[in-house]
């Protein structure tokens, strides 16, 4: 459509002859109606024909917009070499106008040519193993892969003078199933789950853009495809962590580490883009990271068996516990991991009244969710596969989200979370680091009141004020519990060889070992050298305040434990010694640290050792009663291995 010396835009693109011209206009006309000044230059007011149901206009240009526009249209597949810029400012416009795109758009051009030449190599190899690997087996009948050598049948289809290359395995494979899902995409049409493995593909070559793009149209055609959703969030996730990354670096180019608020000249200028644009960039993937985390979470792939019954009776969805169960998916993502994440990240200008719902609805989902304590209760130590550290400060950020739209079950969290710094005196530090955080000490102070809040702070620090004692006690005895089990090890690795007679007999080989009676005394005899003053730490303050307690340092219980063990195997017990092993079977859970704690081939050795002594009856009774409770722990060990390795 022209008028006289004007033109529509998808017209020009036309009469320039590109391809997918209505694409292309969309993106032209976003530009020139919306960056600097390009309206005013280039656009013209068409008046509308005043009907109520009139369709809307092209919109039309000068005819010395031509040039611009051919511009623009030989711009778009590089569009992103030039990032974002200012929200009025076309920063391809002002990059190139300036001269401060060259270093930047190397390293793009680059990363893009490489990109495409990927996958022309991708094509290429993956049509000549295909070939090779036709060659080798159409020159076999039956072939029995357990006694023949594929490599070898392929390295002979094709002569001794080129050597095979089959190193890029995996890749090839990504290739293949891509080639071949895109084709069952041309041949079936649009599926969900096609371009749901489509963008797992790509994602597992490389292709994070193109992932995105594949997944984007598998969430359209199906926007309940939880699986879809939760392969986005994980790319999301990993652009994110590399976007901050680019952050750190933009802001490293300036002097004072930070935005350049009055630039100069046009580095400068190129600078303050780059800085504007990494943060943009960040914040974006942020926040499509926890748009996608919503869905995902909300829904997730279920069991056959939809629904199952709690502890207490409450119904709940069967969430399978990770993406990688579904069939035709291997990405490695878990529903736990990603609500982790996603509360980490998330924000209050992600949630809307709608979004509020679905948030609980998610926290009650999963399994340790305590319908009585509120939406997290016991759910509130879990540890999401992280270490219970990190868990504590995720406990944190959760209690602030619920803050912000259920005061109810802020309440309850809160309690929740007293209790567990009050039950547990080992994590006084990080106890008194999340006491410290404003959101946490003011949400205390409004919820249950200064006063809890004080106590709680005073008791913790009480707390920290033992564990450090503890700590001094433990890198004292620690020293003399180190030094007896290097004495004495000669007979621990002794009897840890002696379970495999084949290994026993090298290892008296190796160590030159004639006679094991004599080599056994000797090391005896050193360790006990080491035990001397053992029973000193009797006075110490922690010990007098709860002897024979398990949260004491292992190493004093460890020490307490062997010294007079391996006084009684040498045939040197005393009165005290006795006394000391006898109170540890009435003290069942500080034993089970020591035995977990100390090689088990050695506690072996010197019970049988002292089975050979002539003691007194009571001493027997005592030493026979600790020694039957040992193998109880033993065989409760065992059993739990075996448990958590079933797991």
């Amino acid at each position: 459509m022209t008028t006289n010396d004007n033109i529509a835009v998808i017209d020009l693109i036309k009469e320039l002859n590109y391809d997918e011209p209505e694409k292309l206009n969309k993106w032209v006309t976003d530009k020139i109606r919306t960056k600097d000044d390009f309206s005013s230059r280039y656009s013209v007011k068409i008046k509308s024909n005043g009907r109520a149901d009139a369709r809307p206009e092209k919109f039309v240009v000068k005819q010395d917009a031509r040039q611009f526009i051919d511009n623009l249209c030989i711009l778009y597949p590089y569009k992103a070499f030039f990032g974002r810029g200012e929200t009025k400012h076309f920063s391809a416009y002002h990059s190139l106008k300036n001269g401060a795109f060259r270093t930047d758009f190397v390293v793009k051009s680059q990363k893009l040519q490489n990109n495409l030449k990927s996958e022309k190599l991708r094509s290429e190899k993956a049509l000549e193993n295909l070939s090779i690997f036709f060659g080798a087996l159409s020159k076999s009948n039956n072939i029995d892969i357990t006694e023949v050598s594929l490599r070898s049948l392929m390295q002979e289809s094709v002569g001794n003078e080129k050597i095979i290359d089959l190193s890029k395995s995996f890749q090839i494979s990504a290739w293949n199933d891509l080639t071949e899902l895109k084709d069952t995409l041309k041949n079936q049409g649009e599926s969900s789950e096609i371009y749901q493995e489509i963008g797992e593909k790509m994602n597992e070559l490389g292709d994070k853009s193109g992932a995105i793009d594949a997944l984007n149209q598998a969430t359209d055609i199906e926007p309940t495809n939880g699986v879809a959703w939760a392969i986005k969030a994980g790319i999301f996730k990993d652009m994110h962590e590399k976007s901050k990354t680019e952050q750190i670096n933009a802001l490293s180019r300036t002097e004072q580490f930070g935005f350049i608020a009055h630039p100069i000249d046009s580095e400068e200028h190129w600078m303050s883009e780059c800085i504007e644009d990494a943060f943009s960039n960040t914040e974006q993937l942020q926040e499509l990271f926890i748009e996608a985390c919503f869905f995902a979470l909300e829904y997730w792939p279920l069991w056959e068996n939809l629904f199952y019954n709690d502890s207490k009776g409450n119904k709940k969805q069967n969430f399978k516990p990770n993406i990688n169960t579904v069939d035709n998916c291997g990405v490695n993502i878990s529903r736990d991991w990603l609500f982790y994440h996603f509360v980490i990240l998330v924000t209050r200008k992600n949630f809307t009244p709608e979004r509020e719902v679905i948030f609980i609805n998610i926290l009650h989902s999963f399994s340790d969710y305590d319908s009585e304590m509120g939406p997290i209760g016991s759910f509130l130590m879990s540890s999401f596969g992280v270490n219970w550290r990190s868990t504590l400060y995720f406990n944190t950020y959760l209690i602030d989200i619920l803050s912000w739209f259920s005061p109810k079950d802020t309440k309850r969290a809160l309690k929740s979370m007293i209790e567990t710094f009050k039950n547990n005196s080992y994590i006084s530090t990080e106890s008194l680091a999340i006491l410290s955080n404003s959101t946490i000490r003011y949400l205390v102070w409004d919820y249950l009141g200064k006063d809890e809040y004080t106590k709680l702070y005073l008791l913790c620090e009480e707390y920290e004020h033992q564990n450090l004692k503890k700590q001094k006690l433990k890198t004292i005895c620690s020293m003399q519990l180190n030094s007896i089990l290097t004495a004495i090890e000669p007979i621990t690795n002794m009897m840890s060889a002696k379970r495999i007679p084949f290994m026993y007999e090298c290892y008296l080989k190796e160590n030159a070992i004639g006679d094991v009676d004599e080599h056994i005394k000797k090391a005896l005899t050193n360790a006990k050298m080491h035990t001397a003053t053992w029973s000193s730490f009797f006075n110490n303050e922690l010990w007098t305040t709860t002897p024979f307690a398990s949260d004491l340092p292992k190493d004093l219980l460890s020490l307490l434990f062997i010294s007079p063990l391996i006084e009684v195997a040498s045939g040197d017990s005393t009165k005290i010694g006795i006394e000391t092993l006898s109170n540890f079977t009435d003290h069942r859970a500080s034993l089970k640290v020591v035995v977990e704690s100390l090689p088990d081939s050695l506690i072996s050795y010197l019970i049988a050792a002292i089975h050979d002594k002539s003691l007194q009856n009571s001493d027997n009774k005592k030493l026979k009663l600790l020694f039957k409770r040992i193998e109880e722990i033993q065989q409760e060990i065992f059993d739990e291995d075996i448990y958590y390795e079933g797991l």
